[in-house]
């Protein structure tokens, strides 16, 4: 592996470590991680994958991990709005937001493709931003996913 993704602290996180995007029904939200490369990368991408531990957290999820996956993936896959779980790919200072789907982002083999992580040397450090819009008409609920980044 040549990526890591580090806190604000510059420590490594860890799979017991829960990073939350926090929105409402009404707001968007954000996260940025931080992306360490441990070694020159080549054409990166992240993908979701059902999540293996969630942490220490008071209010455990509602629906299996499976479940969370599946209903984020189908959220993406819906082309009637734009609501869901995104990344920010950055390509010659523009930015795109790619939502996560059936099609882009749900396994290795599909992952979406980051530019602004390729052809990176080692030690180099980037920001990656995943982004969620609730959709008003699905009550409320925690989603509780893996983010890969893979370059191998």
């Amino acid at each position: 592996m040549s990526l890591k993704f580090l806190n604000a602290e510059g420590s490594e996180l860890q799979s017991s470590d829960v990073k939350q995007i926090i929105s409402s029904l009404i707001n968007d939200g954000e996260i940025t991680l931080n992306v360490y490369c441990i070694e020159n990368t080549e054409t990166p991408g992240i993908y979701i994958s059902p999540s293996t531990n969630l942490g220490e957290i008071d209010y455990p999820g509602l629906n299996s991990p499976y479940t969370d996956y599946s209903d984020l993936l189908l959220m993406g896959s819906n082309s009637e709005n734009d609501n869901g779980l995104k990344v920010v790919k950055v390509e010659n200072s523009i930015e795109e937001e790619v939502r996560f789907s059936f099609e882009k982002g749900s396994s290795y083999s599909n992952r979406i493709l980051l530019p602004q992580l390729a052809n990176l040397s080692a030690g180099a450090t980037v920001n990656l931003t995943l982004k969620y819009s609730a959709d008003p008409l699905i009550p409320a609920r925690r989603f509780y996913i893996g983010v890969n980044v893979d370059d191998s």
